[in-house]
């Protein structure tokens, strides 16, 4: 029996001696039949520390009368332990002794075997989680196999499912469309083709990726298809990048377009292949009319009004004889208007198209060209404010003025029309440079809407007009119309920008017409609106006798006349009460009766009789009549005009 057994057989009595011992039991431990036999079988063959458990093993069997199993070591005779599957069975006497039957497997080949298992299955896990990409196995339920990390994770963030083996694929997507068609593709694995697809996953509660997809058949060593590998590549980078690079494309094309400049494309011959909308709108052509044609045909003169030959210019870039790449010149749009761009051009291939040619970048700068003119005027304007500034302090004669005023288009030999300007009081007066600019456009506005010359004053803006006397019987118009008439003009265009313009006429020729004229203007800017507070235009004439005065109006004299007739007004400490006596006494030196005055000031005319009363005892006068009436009159016109004077500066 016991060269035919592979098992480990041993047979104790019922006190534990070994009382057979096989071959194969003698192999693994090492000891003879001779050297066991009449032993304690548990304390010769097992180690210490499994003792206790082995008797407590044998004691089971004996008392149930039935086999038991367990797995515990054998101490070989070297001292090596060896593990052992056993199985337990009662003796009855069958075998000639009643006892336990020992019957026993070597268990290291199968702990061998499984720990190859365990490290192999560990390996293949490893690989697969390797992969930085999701992969899995399925089999033909549709049952997950194995599954990498990198799917789990994806899973987990596409439809928050938490996967696990053995669970259905499929009951793990949300969305019925994209579940058919994942079943769509694991079902044509499993009947043998590789499919591979691009598809996008995931919903919008979570997160949507793009992913390329390879389903393979799995097969196993006879060659059955018994499941499905399937390995998912996302390229949602390379997609969103793709979609970026579209977005760029888009948005730069939009700048191309919309840029600020002329963008073309022209070919070695000269003919326009690509323009962008901006530099279409700026020739005002549709992009169609252009295309195709030459530059010379459309949008470039022959000759400029410098008199240079562009046609012959651009020919020579073209065919890259010249090797400038730069220039200003003229352009035209489709009505023949004239245009000035600065040119950069540079030899290439468009992004637009793959016809070699010459990139054209154009920079309207006809602003900058007429701000050339501009500076021209500004010369011309310092001029002439050079010579009227010169004529009015008596550094120049009129008469050596005549010729360069002649040249700026002012005659002197004709009549003449000054009128002074008072300027709106800038809101920036810190800003010079601002203050400036604005003081200029002024000035260019004034020149040109009064067609004569305009120049800059300490307090105001002078303007001397020629007056074509010998037109104005045939009009019927008089030099005060056509005064009003210019200050229509000038209000139409700058009416925000001027307070009030005073205009004197010039009666009659002779010396120093000019700085008299101006004087006058200013004056009639400077009193009038003392005598006319609604108006914005006064004329020197306006002014009445207070012409006579206008030039001693801030002498000592004029105070002291005025301290004299109304200090005991003036002196009085209470403002208010001292205006309601100024009042008073304007309206009685204006002709107005008591009852008059009282309804003006809507009070009562007892206290109107009052103030009077009041007035001639302040004064010391005894009533307002003949020369009192005059006196006071004359000195109440010079304080106000005193006091206003400044305001309307």
């Amino acid at each position: 029996m016991s060269k035919i057994n592979p098992h480990i057989v041993i047979m104790t009595d019922q006190t534990g001696q070994i009382r057979f011992f096989n071959e194969a039991a003698q192999k693994i431990t090492g000891y003879s039949a001779e050297e066991v036999m009449g032993k304690d079988a548990i304390a010769l063959l097992s180690p210490p520390d499994c003792q206790a458990a082995a008797r407590s093993f044998v004691r089971d069997c004996l008392e149930s009368v039935s086999a038991t199993r367990n797995e515990h070591p054998v101490m070989t005779k070297v001292g090596e332990r060896r593990l052992v599957s056993w199985q337990y069975c009662p003796l009855d006497g069958e075998f000639g002794c009643q006892g336990t039957l020992w019957i026993g497997m070597d268990a290291a080949e199968r702990v061998w075997a499984e720990e190859m298992l365990i490290r192999r299955e560990t390996f293949i896990q490893h690989v697969i989680d390797g992969l930085n990409y999701p992969f899995f196995l399925v089999d033909r339920q549709y049952c997950y196999l194995v599954y990498n990390e990198a799917h789990r994770q994806l899973m987990k963030s596409l439809f928050d499912a938490d996967i696990e083996l053995g669970g259905n694929l499929l009951s793990y997507h949300p969305d019925p469309v994209n579940r058919a068609k994942a079943k769509k593709n694991i079902d044509r694995a499993l009947a043998g083709e590789s499919v591979t697809v691009e598809a996008i996953v995931g919903d919008e509660q979570y997160q949507t990726c793009y992913v390329l997809i390879e389903h393979n058949p799995m097969r196993d060593a006879g060659g059955l298809i018994i499941g499905a590998a399937i390995a998912a590549h996302d390229i949602s980078r390379l997609r969103n990048a793709e979609a970026e690079v579209a977005r760029m494309q888009s948005r730069y094309q939009k700048l191309v377009e919309e840029a600020p400049a002329v963008i073309m494309v022209v070919s070695p011959t000269g003919k326009i292949e690509y323009i962008n909308s901006f530099g279409s709108r700026l020739f005002q052509f549709a992009p169609a009319e252009l295309l195709g044609r030459s530059v010379e045909e459309t949008i470039l003169p022959e000759v400029e009004s410098t008199g240079r030959n562009l046609w012959s210019l651009y020919r020579r870039i073209w065919t890259g004889s010249l090797p400038q790449r730069e220039c200003i010149n003229e352009n035209l749009t489709r009505q023949g208007r004239r245009l000035w761009l600065e040119w950069s051009i540079q030899p290439g291939v468009s992004v637009m198209t793959t016809e070699e040619g010459w990139l054209c970048i154009g920079v309207d700068v006809t602003e900058k060209q007429r701000s050339l003119e501009l500076e021209r005027h500004r010369l011309e304007r310092n001029r002439q404010n050079e010579i009227m500034q010169d004529i009015l302090s008596g550094r120049l004669a009129e008469k050596n003025a005549a010729e360069p005023l002649l040249a700026l288009g002012l005659d002197l030999r004709k009549p003449l029309l000054c009128l002074a300007v008072r300027r709106v009081p800038p809101d920036c007066p810190d800003e010079y440079s601002s203050l400036r600019q604005e003081t200029d456009l002024l000035l260019d506005r004034c020149r040109i809407v009064s067609g004569g010359i305009a120049w800059e004053a300490a307090d105001c803006i002078g303007i001397l007009v020629s007056d074509d006397a010998e037109l104005l019987p045939q009009t019927g118009r008089t030099e005060f119309q056509q005064v009003e008439e210019l200050w229509r003009k000038l209000e139409q265009y700058v009416l925000h920008e001027v307070k009030a313009v005073g205009a004197a006429i010039a009666a009659s020729d002779g010396e120093s017409r000019v700085a008299r004229l101006f004087s006058q203007a200013r004056s009639a800017v400077s009193f009038g609106p003392c005598l006319h507070p609604g108006r914005r235009l006064f004329f020197w004439q306006d002014l009445g006798w207070l012409r006579l005065l206008v030039q001693n109006v801030e002498s000592p004299d004029a105070r002291e006349f005025v301290a004299e007739h109304l200090s005991g007004v003036l002196r009085l400490p209470d403002t208010e009460k001292r205006e309601l006596f100024l009042s008073t006494l304007r309206m009685t030196m204006d002709g107005l009766s008591a009852e008059e005055i009282a309804i003006k000031m809507n009070v009562h005319r007892q206290t109107v009789r009052y103030r009077m009363s009041a007035l001639t005892r302040l004064l010391g006068v005894e009533g307002f009549a003949g020369e009192t009436r005059i006196n006071v009159a004359l000195a109440l016109r010079l304080h106000d005009i005193q006091n206003i004077r400044g305001e309307a500066l």
